[in-house]
């Protein structure tokens, strides 16, 4: 047995490069396929493979290395069904730990399956080893590696190399879900803010620009009113430019008043002025870049939107938080919310409570006051 983990990697600059390479992909999926091949070269494998069973859309992991393409839509598509050995390691071998194909399933009865005779033996493969990584309420992912029945089957130390990684792979795994799903929040974020008749600006702590949509790049490359000047909104006038600042640095400054302020900026075209309208924003699951404030320009001349759309949008309320949301502006307390909604006063606490935490305020006052801030709501 090894005294020392590092042993099993030949040693502590190597374990530590795959280590560090682990976490790469996580940000990089194109790396994945590199971090088998490592692991694979580690464990004496010809063929890695890595699935995911993540929900999230641009989250999943399917990668192989030194395994030919063409082997793994089959199995994808079918043989993924009938692998004998993955429903017997299940039951065998704990989360985590390495699960050995010759110990799970005797060859004798490995060799008579459909799994091994239509799709192992065709593409030579025989013994493998993996391990099940467990990813909370995201699922699962599993890895293997493979080899031909001409070589041995592997032994505990490839077993310990793989359990020592698992933990590593876990953690990267988790932060790849949590990047996709930053990013389909995003994507999400900006497809119903297009929809929105405002121009949306998300602006960072220093008041720069980090998030837009697409009828605010309209405006800025209109250039009539608003401009872009290294990274920060400004207005073409100079006395309504130094309003807006003022507006900005309000919005952005941890001692924000709980309610908007607004600026009126003037456009070269001499149409009616923009009505820029600034607030703090601290709801959750915003991208990655620290958004401190939105910034509204609305154009008089383009129609409203409805609150529920902008609230949806904004901090991800389902339909019928948004509903509630509505209820409690319009003056009625939790329990006149319930009746109206047709829920037990249970189910209305449970929603305006994660109303509360999508938005980022503790008090249904706070709530009231930042959704009456949105700007030129029909």
């Amino acid at each position: 047995m090894f005294n020392n983990p590092e042993e099993l990697f030949g040693g502590t600059r190597s374990m530590l490069a795959l280590i560090d390479l682990i976490y790469a992909a996580a940000e990089n999926a194109s790396l994945w396929p590199v971090v088998l091949d490592r692991i694979s070269e580690l464990a004496g494998g010809r063929e890695m493979f890595l699935a995911s069973s993540f929900t999230v859309e641009g989250a999943n992991i399917v990668n192989i290395a030194r395994m030919d393409q063409v082997a793994l839509k089959p199995y994808i598509d079918y043989y993924a069904g009938v692998n004998i050995l993955s429903k017997r390691c299940d039951e065998l071998y704990a989360d985590g730990q390495a699960r050995y194909s010759h110990r799970a399933v005797p060859d004798e009865e490995f060799e008579r399956t459909e799994f091994c005779v239509d799709y192992f033996h065709p593409h030579d493969m025989h013994f493998s080893i993996g391990a099940k990584i467990p990813l909370g309420a995201e699922g699962s992912a599993y890895m293997a590696c493979m080899r031909p029945k001409s070589q041995v089957a592997f032994d505990d130390r490839k077993g310990l190399l793989l359990e020592a990684l698992v933990p590593h792979m876990q953690r990267a795994m988790r932060m790849h879900l949590r990047l996709a799903q930053l990013t389909a929040h995003e994507a999400g974020l900006k497809q119903s803010l297009d929809a929105f008749g405002h121009a949306v600006f998300g602006v960072d702590g220093r008041r720069r620009v980090v998030f837009m949509n697409r009828l605010a790049e309209e405006m800025l490359v209109a250039g009539d009113g608003l401009s872009l000047v290294e990274g920060r909104l400004q207005a073409v006038g100079v006395a309504d430019d130094v309003a807006l600042q003022r507006l900005l640095a309000g919005a952005v400054s941890s001692f924000a008043e709980s309610l908007a302020a607004a600026v009126l900026v003037q456009r070269r075209s001499g149409v009616a002025a923009l009505t820029v309208t600034a607030m703090p924003f601290t709801g959750v699951g915003q991208r990655m870049e620290p958004l401190a404030a939105l910034v509204f320009c609305a154009d008089p001349e383009r129609r409203q939107a409805t609150r529920q759309t902008l609230l949806r949008a904004l901090y991800a309320l389902s339909p019928v938080e948004s509903r509630m949301v509505d209820l409690l502006v319009d003056g009625f307390d939790t329990n006149g919310a319930a009746v109206r909604l047709g829920m037990t006063q249970e189910t209305a606490r449970f929603y305006v409570k994660r109303v509360l935490a999508k938005v980022g305020v503790k008090r249904q006052s706070e709530l009231v006051k930042r959704v009456l801030q949105l700007p030129g709501l029909g």
